[in-house]
């Protein structure tokens, strides 16, 4: 891209939007291109439109002077690339100003949101509603985007496992400047599909398909006192309650690494910052599940106190067989659930200091790397697989910090955290080539990854996708100016 054509986009950009709503320089767009990993891409300017109409125009004006741009939310992509653009020269588009929840209807709990509407702010909407429907969260954060998620792919919590899979409409805008919309309702290619983990449209409207709420919420959990041989085993056990029960029931394995990142720091006084901390000193963290090495957390939701008891009943019937007893929590009033920053507590792990109440992971210089494999819980090599994760993080220097979630369909999500200190001199070096051993390691197991990070560049398609998007690319995109190198790659 030549310096002039990049000059004359952005004056048509200024034009269009007015010129405060185009960054070009200072302590903004230096943020922007930070990452929770080292990257080398610089995006030159950052968008800012105020509506979708204004998407509409800029994506016109980069597909006329052919000047990538990259769509981002809140930006808050942490640990998979935050927003950061695939490679250098890249335009950010940020639609953090699409804040709008267009829509709510209390009789089919489905609700309108833009890019910019954040879980906490349909969480407070629907309280201030009263509304008789179960607010989506996510563990990473509660300012993080809807949108943004789903077209992630993200892993959602409590009733939405998979966001994406509660879509039900949605208004795109091509790089042409038309709009795509999409119903699950209309008949015809249910198109929504291609949009996520893609880089063919502007995603500008969600209309998502709530669940409705249930009155009682209780978590359970049990030692798995094997450790990692033992862990499949037990949830290939578990497998037809957790089907049975999906989705008032959610299962899930912890490794000690992931639960002491979650509750704790790394001992600075007592340990080499440079090395893993050895496992028996995480034995404290444990000392509820009898230093276990790894543990099972399950969350039942019910509308009474006697479907409660029941979905508890088939749970502990299940455990039985396997000699296991979980210790329970306190049923709780569900209504009075409360969205909170806590799942980002394991970014701040090997910080010098506490998560502060209002965690950034950018600007606090969090260092966080995803891992996300995804077999079918019958693949003959998990084992093999988390051993060899296992290893291979220690010998970096880094603990394995592991979580298994297991989804009804019969697919088990691994999410592997590398979290470490940035301010460290050689952390991030040996987090990129940890990350790089631990891809090696996948493609040895034949295991594929459900998310990807800027580092993993774009996923290898099957050839026949591949040609159908390609196709699709070339007719709406044919300058390849929307988010080039992210998802597909001609």
């Amino acid at each position: 891209m030549s310096a002039k054509r990049f000059e004359e986009a952005v004056a048509a950009f200024c034009a269009a939007l007015g010129p405060e709503r185009v960054t070009r320089d200072g302590a903004e767009l230096e943020q922007a291109n930070t990452a929770t990993f080292a990257t080398k891409a610089l995006a030159p300017a950052i968008l800012k439109p105020a509506n979708r109409e204004q998407v509409a125009t800029c994506l016109r004006i980069a597909s006329y002077h052919q000047v990538p741009v990259y769509p981002v939310s809140t930006g808050r992509n942490w640990g998979y690339g935050s927003r950061v653009a695939p490679h250098s020269g890249c335009v950010l588009l940020s639609l953090a100003a699409l804040q709008s929840i267009q829509a709510f209807d209390a009789l089919t709990g489905r609700v309108r949101v833009e890019p910019g509407v954040t879980f906490q702010q349909l969480h407070a909407f629907l309280r201030e509603c009263g509304a008789a429907f179960q607010p989506p969260h996510t563990g990473s954060g509660q300012h993080t985007s809807i949108v943004g998620n789903i077209l992630e792919r993200g892993v959602g919590k409590g009733l939405y496992e998979d966001m994406a899979a509660h879509v039900h409409a949605c208004e795109a805008i091509l790089p042409n400047g038309t709009t795509l919309h999409t119903n699950a309702d209309a008949a015809g290619p249910a198109l929504f599909g291609l949009l996520p983990q893609n880089n063919l449209a502007v995603v500008v409207e969600v209309t998502l398909q709530l669940q409705a709420a249930p009155r009682l919420s209780q978590i359970l959990s049990f030692a798995v006192p094997g450790g990692t041989t033992d862990v499949l085993p037990t949830l290939r056990h578990l497998q037809s309650v957790n089907q049975r029960q999906a989705p008032r029931l959610q299962l899930a394995f912890l490794n000690d690494y992931r639960v002491a990142t979650q509750v704790t720091q790394f001992p600075h006084a007592t340990h080499d910052p440079h090395m893993a901390v050895p496992r028996p000193w995480l034995q404290t963290c444990m000392q509820a599940w009898d230093g276990a090495p790894w543990i099972g957390a399950c969350t039942l939701w019910a509308d009474d106190e006697d479907e409660l008891a029941w979905r508890r009943h088939a749970l502990t019937s299940a455990l039985g067989p396997l000699g296991l007893t979980p210790q329970m929590e306190p049923a709780q009033d569900n209504t009075l659930m409360t969205l909170d920053d806590d799942g980002l507590r394991c970014a701040y792990w090997r910080k010098t200091f506490a998560m502060p109440s209002t965690p950034d992971l950018d600007r606090d210089r969090c260092g966080v790397i995803w891992i996300a494999p995804i077999a079918s819980i019958a693949a003959p090599q998990w084992q093999t697989l988390l051993l060899e994760l296992e290893s291979t993080t220690l010998a970096h220097g880094l603990e394995p910090a592991m979580a298994l979630r297991c989804a009804p369909t019969g697919s088990v999500r691994l999410i592997l955290g590398l979290f470490f200190d940035r301010d460290l001199d050689g952390a991030d070096q040996r987090a990129l080539q940890c990350q790089s051993a631990l891809l090696t390691v996948l493609r040895r197991c034949g295991v594929n990854h459900y998310r990807h990070t800027l580092l993993d560049g774009a996923p290898n398609l099957d050839p026949g996708v591949h040609a159908v998007v390609a196709s699709l690319k070339n007719h709406f995109d044919p300058h390849g100016v929307l988010a080039p190198r992210r998802y597909f790659q001609p």
